[in-house]
């Protein structure tokens, strides 16, 4: 497949920020630059299409029906975009699992126990997420989190791993459906 020439992919971006903000003002605080950079982008990709995008009318933008059909087709594009890029930084060819866990877990029970894992599970490529509080805990993305707590949480599943006294690891529902927290099967490095 031959790609026609493209427009500047940071007349792209400038377009689509103006787009979701409905100011080129507001892109440009979102992006770093000036208002004149994203209306000199934009002006620039719309050189390049040789259509209008924006009718300019009393520090007001609004789209032209090119300018709407354009931006649907770039909004997806550049998602698609974003999307193939993280999962090419991500994607270790390995297993891989993010452990979230407060920094008293991190320093004091885990970090010694990750290496002796590593060892053993050399496939698994564990990312650790040091996050304090049970109310950040549950906005941040994992797969597993290990906590001291007393009290579970309704948007979590819970399981005790080793005994009460000690810990309990915390999972997203659809992580821990099925899942065995024995310490004999699942956690008998970290027991």
């Amino acid at each position: 497949m031959r790609i026609e020439p493209l427009p500047p992919l940071q007349n792209l971006i400038a377009f689509e920020a103006a787009v979701r903000h409905g100011s080129f003002t507001r892109a440009a605080t979102e992006l770093n630059l000036t208002q004149s950079a994203i209306s000199r982008q934009v002006a620039q990709l719309e050189e390049f299409l040789g259509r209008a995008l924006f009718r300019r009318e009393h520090k007001r933008i609004h789209l032209t029906v090119a300018g709407q059909i354009y931006a649907e087709q770039i909004q997806r594009v550049l998602t698609l975009c974003a999307e193939a890029t993280a999962q090419v930084i991500t994607h270790s060819g390995d297993q891989q699992l993010t452990l979230a866990c407060s920094s008293g877990v991190a320093a004091l029970w885990l970090g010694p126990l990750l290496g002796r894992y590593r060892d053993a599970f050399p496939a698994v490529d564990i990312r650790l997420r040091v996050v304090d509080g049970l109310d950040s805990l549950i906005r941040a993305e994992f797969d597993l989190a290990l906590y001291f707590c007393v009290k579970s949480h309704r948007q979590v599943s819970t399981a005790v791993c080793c005994s009460p006294n000690r810990s309990t690891p915390i999972a997203r529902p659809t992580t821990s459906a099925g899942a065995c927290w024995s310490p004999r099967n699942c956690w008998i490095i970290a027991c």
